[in-house]
């Protein structure tokens, strides 16, 4: 009986030592489970914190998207008029060339015309003098043809 009774204390002792053994690694898992879930708590709240940083972050891109976005439809809207005022422009550069093209047309022919006036003139006033010399020659002709004549009437 003493050798079942040293036997079963062994056995005691060896589930005692079991039994304490496998307290630790049940203390060493709650332990290891505390510092996990502290780690996920910490965790959580940097992810929550990151989360909100983010947002933050989006918000804030969101809002300049959105001025970006306006301030590109205003410039698009500037470069519109200004490619219409552009357009209007040369549409009247065209028609002020057009313009300017008949207007040397009309010139050219008008100093042209002016030209063969002024040559018609120039013919006719040279005409005129001519034929006013041949008549002043024809005059003083006439004079001393009437002189000699007094001249010869008076000797008779």
């Amino acid at each position: 009986m003493n050798l079942q009774n040293s036997t079963e204390a062994k056995i005691i002792e060896q589930l005692e030592q079991d039994l304490t053994k496998q307290k630790d690694l049940l203390n060493q898992t709650i332990e290891l489970l505390d510092q996990k879930e502290r780690t996920i708590m910490g965790l959580n709240q940097s992810y929550e914190k990151l989360e909100n940083q983010l947002t933050s972050q989006l918000d804030q891109t969101k809002e300049k998207l959105t001025f970006y976005a306006e301030n590109l439809k205003t410039k698009e809207s500037l470069i519109s008029e200004y490619q219409q005022e552009i357009k209007e422009k040369d549409e009247n550069y065209a028609n002020l060339q057009a313009k300017q093209e008949r207007l040397t047309q009309t010139k050219e022919k008008t100093e042209k015309e002016l030209n063969q006036a002024l040559s018609l003139t120039q013919a006719k006033i040279k005409d005129l003098e001519t034929n006013l010399l041949t008549l002043a020659k024809q005059k003083l002709t006439n004079q001393k043809q009437a002189r000699a004549l007094v001249e010869q009437l008076q000797k008779e």
